[in-house]
């Protein structure tokens, strides 16, 4: 499931680097089971795995930072490198509504008990790639769903996602990045999703 070790080790190596905060990036396919996912790191495998790996973690007095890294959706253009895959096999400009809804509904629920869990939305988004007028990026990114023209899939906005998380009771911190691979907060407070936590 994960690229490197996980274990008491390797947690007291990171320990003497003074860190407090460990960011693990989340793949919604391999939590959710679809798309034919190899079973062994996706699933039940792969849920066990984030949160024997968080309750780790905590357990050594470390913040913990969920991130949906990788997302579905056909997205073939600018930023986008060599994965021209619709599944949740490289990062997308906007998180798919499809999946990425249920997927936080569901990481929400498992962690809403640690508020040392924060939730970081959706990995870098880049909407303006593929909307070049900045005021429409700016609404595709909060809305999602019509919002957002020139998209081959639909978009979860950041208010889908922030409605996903508080629908299961959930009042652990979001993480919402701007524009431009998170580069871009010239109009975040102008666009900030409404939050009931």
């Amino acid at each position: 499931v994960f690229d490197g070790p996980v274990d008491d080790a390797s947690i007291k190596a990171m320990k003497t680097w003074n860190i407090n905060i460990v960011r693990v990036p989340l793949n919604e396919d391999c939590w959710l089971a679809i798309n034919d996912h190899n079973p062994a790191f996706s699933g039940w495998n792969y849920i066990n795995a984030v949160k024997n790996f968080v309750n780790l973690l905590r357990q050594n007095n470390l913040t913990v930072i969920l991130d949906l890294h990788w997302t579905d959706g056909l997205y073939a253009g600018e930023g986008q490198g060599s994965c021209y895959d619709k599944t949740a096999k490289c990062q997308k400009p906007m998180a798919d509504k499809q999946n990425a809804t249920k997927f936080w509904a569901s990481v929400a629920k498992w962690f809403k008990d640690d508020k040392e869990v924060i939730f970081d939305l959706f990995n870098e988004p880049y909407p303006d790639q593929v909307i070049s007028n900045n005021t429409q990026a700016w609404k595709c990114w909060r809305d999602g769903g019509d919002a957002c023209p020139g998209f081959q899939y639909e978009v979860a906005g950041m208010q889908d996602l922030v409605n996903a998380v508080r629908s299961v009771g959930s009042t652990n911190r979001v993480m919402l990045g701007g524009l431009r691979w998170s580069n871009d907060l010239s109009h975040w407070m102008e666009y900030l999703p409404s939050d009931s936590a």
